[in-house]
């Protein structure tokens, strides 16, 4: 029995330590990598529209629970992401693990929770060919359009 358990144990954590990525995110970051390395400055195509920030603001408006309280912040430096459009990648859909080319963009605001308390929050709105593709959030992780 003890035989057993150590032939199967055994080979699992060498496999940890190892490195080999068994999980699909280490999956993605690897296939991002490769993507991104080829990728050609027109792989990603047009940039957002003219108008995208107002888009942003509405979808944030209308997912929101108190939108009457939200205040648009400017960029900061606070910020991990960098102010206007950026180029990235995303999933092509919810837990996959093959990404496309995105440009993305960055809006912070603040608002009151459930408690009463104005908290500051962070969207990343991922744009291909010129049209909203994706929204990631705080709360929810990916939305997908």
């Amino acid at each position: 029995m003890t035989k057993t358990i150590g032939s199967i144990i055994l080979p699992i954590i060498a496999l940890i330590f190892l490195g080999c990525e068994t999980s699909s995110s280490g999956n993605y970051l690897k296939n991002s990598r490769l993507l991104v390395a080829s990728a050609l400055p027109e792989d990603y195509g047009p940039p957002p529209p003219r108008d995208y920030e107002e888009t942003e603001e509405l979808i944030i408006r209308l997912t929101t629970r108190y939108p009457h309280s939200i205040t648009f912040l400017d960029h900061s430096e606070n910020s991990i992401n960098p102010k206007g459009p950026y180029k990235a990648t995303v999933p092509q859909e919810k837990y996959s693990s093959e990404p496309i080319l995105v440009w993305n963009t960055t809006r912070r605001f603040k608002a009151q929770n459930s408690f009463g308390n104005l908290v500051e929050s962070e969207y990343v709105f991922s744009w291909k060919d010129g049209e909203l593709f994706c929204v990631l959030s705080p709360l929810t992780g990916y939305t997908f359009y």
